[in-house]
């Protein structure tokens, strides 16, 4: 360990990792996207608690009230761009944010830094966004949580159109359709 680093994640013992798309891996099999590796772990887990549903072990966890997930195409379907209007996007977000804190933070937005996947922002309200590349189709892909349609659309829809149509390296470059019928 390099005690000059500042990551947060340097003593994470992560035993699972499973990502937004349902992609899931195992320490104790080398952290492989295995999908039978998994299916057999929740196999042995039935047979060791007959008397348990699988969703017993978080039947106590609560979803906001609404929940989806948005995907973005790339006009030119080239992954390159797709990795840089991306990138460009979450320094924008990421900026958005910090400029937020600085205006008794309008849109109640802050980053997740406990988050390895894409970028995720806390709205408020137990509310997030996460924008995420695909790695393999031209594709950002968004999901989103809040507690209500209106409020994800004030806290996130509004803010990143409003965003997203100032910026010519994204509203150029990305179909925002799905973010504006929302």
């Amino acid at each position: 360990n390099n005690n000059n680093n500042n990551n947060s994640h340097d003593h994470v013992d992560a035993q699972v990792a499973i990502e937004t798309s349902g992609h899931c891996a195992m320490k104790e099999n080398g952290f492989l996207d295995d999908g039978t590796y998994t299916a057999v772990k929740v196999i042995g887990w039935l047979a060791r608690h007959p008397s348990q549903s699988l969703l017993d072990p978080i039947a106590t966890m609560t979803e906001q009230p609404e929940v989806r997930e948005l995907r973005f195409t790339v006009l030119d379907a080239s992954l390159d761009t797709t990795a840089i209007v991306f990138d460009f996007c979450a320094v924008e977000i990421e900026q958005m944010c910090q400029n937020n804190k600085k205006k008794n933070n309008e849109y109640g937005w802050s980053v997740d830094r406990d988050n390895l996947e894409g970028l995720r922002v806390r709205t408020g309200n137990g509310g997030f966004f996460m924008i995420r590349k695909s790695l393999h189709d031209p594709i950002i892909s968004m999901q989103i949580e809040g507690s209500s349609v209106e409020d994800v659309r004030q806290r996130v829809v509004r803010p990143l159109l409003q965003l997203f149509r100032s910026e010519s390296n994204i509203c150029d470059t990305i179909d925002l359709t799905v973010l504006e019928s929302y």
